[in-house]
């Protein structure tokens, strides 16, 4: 079984770009755009809580994610899984190996 084919998820990873609003006197504004889709990864739960709040609950949940080792993925970037969005908060080389990289997710 290769490593490729325990990627059994696919997402599009998102960067942001900032812009100078035209009509804003000079104001920025981020957006973000698609970088790559279709892209072959795993998405697991490492732990979170649930907190209520007056009219809704939020989720504040950790997620680490497996992309294969040349992936363009970057601090910030978004991960879209499933309808679902992610930040990306670190990147990590996966012992240094260069065979897959392992990537802290926030919901």
């Amino acid at each position: 079984m290769s490593y490729t084919s325990l990627l059994r998820q696919t997402c599009t990873i998102q960067r942001a770009t900032i812009s100078t609003i035209a009509s804003g006197g000079g104001e920025r504004e981020q957006t973000f755009a698609n970088l790559a889709t279709d892209v072959r990864c795993l998405i697991q739960p490492t732990g979170g809580a649930m907190f209520a709040r007056t009219y809704s609950r939020d989720l504040d949940a950790d997620f680490l994610g497996f992309f294969l080792a040349a992936q363009d993925i970057a601090e910030g970037d978004r991960v879209i899984e499933g309808g679902v969005t992610y930040t990306v908060r670190l990147v990590s080389d996966a012992a240094g190996q260069d065979h897959h990289k392992e990537v802290s997710l926030a919901r």
